[in-house]
C-alpha cells in the first residue's frame, strides 16, 4: 500500500459518555496525558478544550444517575 496523507486523517466523533469505546479512549488520555493516535472527538461549542468537555459530560451523566432520596 502506498503512503498517503489520507491515512493519517483522524475521523472525529461527538464524545458520548454512555459509549464504552469513548470512555476507554478518555481513560487512556487521563492515564497517559495524550490520546492514543490523535484526539478522536470534536470540540463542542460550550467548552474551551476537549478534556474539560469530556470530564463535564461524564460528570453530568453520573450525577443524573444518582437517585434522589428524601432526607
Amino acid at each position: 500500500m502506498r503512503y498517503s496523507k489520507l491515512n493519517e486523517i483522524n475521523i472525529r466523533r461527538v464524545f458520548d459518555p454512555k459509549r464504552k469505546e469513548d470512555l476507554l479512549e478518555f481513560k487512556y488520555f487521563i492515564e497517559h496525558d495524550k490520546w492514543r493516535s490523535g484526539c478522536p472527538f470534536y470540540l463542542e461549542d460550550a467548552w474551551d478544550n476537549i478534556p474539560a468537555m469530556c470530564k463535564d459530560k461524564y460528570t453530568r451523566l453520573m450525577l443524573k444517575s444518582i437517585s434522589k432520596k428524601p432526607r
